[in-house]
């Protein structure tokens, strides 16, 4: 078994090689210079060695660990187009005549994306930690909440367009259904939560809570973990139940 994923892992990761080569090129790019310079300058405080006020400091630093979370986010979520080659090269319906289940193919897809997630984790956990050696803010915990929560939303777009090519739905009809939610979820703020402003609302109290607090605390940990965890399974459910519609 294990054997079959190995050889149906790598013969995606030959496809997509190039595509993850690039993204991988530009997130080490952009990791490094923004730990390098604050690396170099030695441990310490970055609002004092720049002047800058204490919560504008923490500010520009936690946009960095979000900038690196949203592009390792995004390499390891959003589509890399493998089920288009495969239709497009014929290997789609060549595989329908092999001994492969439904399962193992969806399997395969997400064997592929949790590897590349998983790498893209470690990068950048190794460059926040040369940013909070460099600076001074502890933003571990903060990038890894980001990185969760950003990834499992990639995530569920990426599942929802890739099963739509595996059945045969229009890719592009599906991309404009779904920026119109996002639209109207960012006008219309859904469960207190606004996407333009970056704010959670309490209805109950009226209290509004920046999403950058909310991440920073480790106790979030307990939310975006199991979050991330039940989109994976609803990405393999989807994908096997996608192609077993396209198999019938």
């Amino acid at each position: 078994m294990m054997a079959l994923y190995r050889s149906l892992v790598y013969r995606e990761l030959k496809l997509t090689r190039k595509h993850y080569f690039l993204y991988l090129v530009l997130y080490s790019l952009m990791g490094l210079l923004f730990m390098v310079p604050l690396v170099l300058s030695g441990e310490g405080s970055f609002d004092k060695k720049s002047g800058l006020s204490y919560e504008t400091g923490k500010s520009i630093i936690q946009m960095f660990a979000v900038l690196l979370a949203l592009l390792g986010a995004v390499t390891s979520g959003s589509t890399n187009n493998v089920q288009k080659m495969d239709i497009n090269s014929g290997w789609k319906r060549y595989s329908y005549t092999l001994p492969l289940t439904a399962g193992e193919k969806a399997m395969s897809d997400f064997l592929l994306k949790i590897l590349v997630f998983l790498l893209f984790g470690v990068l950048s956990s190794v460059f926040v930690l040369g940013i909070s050696y460099g600076s001074g803010y502890d933003v571990m915990c903060f990038m890894l909440n980001m990185y969760l929560i950003m990834s499992a939303e990639i995530w569920i777009v990426d599942v929802i367009d890739s099963g739509a090519v595996v059945i045969g739905l229009n890719s592009s009809v599906v991309k404009s259904v779904l920026i119109t939610i996002i639209l109207l979820t960012a006008i219309f703020p859904v469960f207190g939560i606004n996407l333009f402003t970056g704010k959670i609302t309490n209805v109950s109290t009226g209290a509004e809570y920046s999403v950058f607090d909310l991440a920073e605390r480790s106790s979030t940990l307990i939310f975006s973990i199991p979050f991330f965890v039940v989109v994976c399974i609803g990405y393999y459910l989807i994908m096997r139940k996608a192609y077993e519609r396209r198999e019938a």
